[in-house]
């Protein structure tokens, strides 16, 4: 693990000296001599890294090469591969996220369904708002025009701690850091996608994927002829306004970024109120957070990729919002209860 002070490393420096180590590693012959080329390695980094490693042989556990060795630093990314390995060794390569569709209606009555619906969420870091649609697409199936009663989402799966300990509100401004609880629907973040018009000084064309209403762009990007200093800026104001400024190279390629849904609860309530519209189904009605009962009869069901696939993704491109799912997720089904991140710390450590 190494650290800069005050700042991240980047990630090419790190991949740069493991690379090397390794490297060392195999060609040289002694182990004085491995040593010395690591020890010439860091060095080359500068004096302001703290770095920690233990590199062991595999084959008989001798210690090829240490240096503060006990050191305690912040693991980074690097947790993501023991919480997956974890994962796969205790839940299965082939486990999947159920997210269920549930009512505590006694009866559909002439196309009415009195009483409530229940989304029971699972802790699911891939479920979709098209799933979510395709989910409540069971009303329609079972020939259900109306609802009398409300919508309640159920993420008790995970207490509702959103944020990681350690996490630095800075980050919460950015997709790595958008909430992990009580919901997750499009991994919640949207997507803002720039791209140039044809002339100098025209506006920019601006989306937001997955395509909604529920925040309100407002677009002051024109289109330069001039490379230099040309940048893109979004600000996101509140929950609900986005600000995107700034300028674009006429002959740019496609700009892609995002953002966190501050508010996933709303967001939430926004699409169950936009899928209804299309399925033409009649609510008035809220949708507002609580839980399942056991009395609740399921009326469809989501299954999620799986967890080979996801934890594929995740390493891939180190994706925080899939590895820390999954993470709390090994909690709740280790310890049979809604999870936490301490709970979930534990589990690990013990599988």
């Amino acid at each position: 693990m190494i650290q800069r002070s005050y700042r991240m490393v980047p990630a090419v420096l790190l991949a740069f000296i493991l690379n090397a180590i390794v490297t060392t590693i195999s060609y040289a012959t002694t182990l004085p001599e491995i040593q010395q080329h690591i020890n010439q390695l860091i060095a080359k980094t500068g004096n302001d890294l703290t770095f920690a490693t233990k590199v062991v042989r595999v084959s008989d556990g001798k210690i090829i090469y240490q240096k503060n060795a006990n050191k305690v630093l912040v693991p980074a990314s690097n947790q993501k591969v023991y919480t997956d390995a974890a994962a796969l060794l205790y839940l299965g390569p082939n486990y999947h996220f159920r997210t269920r569709l549930l009512t505590d209606a006694a009866s559909i009555d002439e196309h009415v369904l009195y009483g409530n619906l229940i989304i029971k969420l699972d802790g699911d870091p891939t479920f979709t708002s098209n799933d979510l649609a395709s989910l409540l697409g069971a009303l329609n199936d079972a020939g259900v025009h109306e609802v009398r009663g409300d919508v309640i989402i159920d993420g008790s799966i995970f207490e509702n701690v959103p944020y990681s300990p350690g996490s630095e509100k800075r980050d919460r401004n950015h997709a790595y850091g958008a909430r992990k609880t009580p919901i997750i629907i499009d991994q919640n973040q949207l997507r803002l996608t720039v791209n140039a018009a044809s002339k100098e000084g025209m506006p920019a064309d601006v989306k937001l994927w997955p395509e909604n209403d529920f925040i309100y762009v407002k677009n002051t990007i024109t289109t330069s002829q001039h490379q230099k200093n040309c940048h893109v800026l979004y600000h996101l104001k509140n929950n609900l306004d986005l600000a995107a400024s700034g300028c674009i190279y006429v002959r740019h390629n496609s700009i892609s970024k995002s953002i966190p849904i501050i508010d996933p609860v709303s967001y939430t309530r926004h699409l169950v109120l936009k899928i209804f519209a299309q399925y033409k189904i009649r609510f008035e009605g809220n949708v507002l957070l609580g839980t399942a009962t056991e009395e609740s009869k399921q009326l469809g069901v989501h299954l999620s990729a799986p967890l080979l696939d996801i934890v594929r993704e995740t390493l891939k491109v180190s994706n925080n919002m899939l590895a820390d799912a999954v993470f709390l997720k090994i909690g709740a089904v280790y310890f049979g209860r809604s999870s936490n991140w301490r709970l979930a710390g534990d589990a690990v450590m013990k599988i």
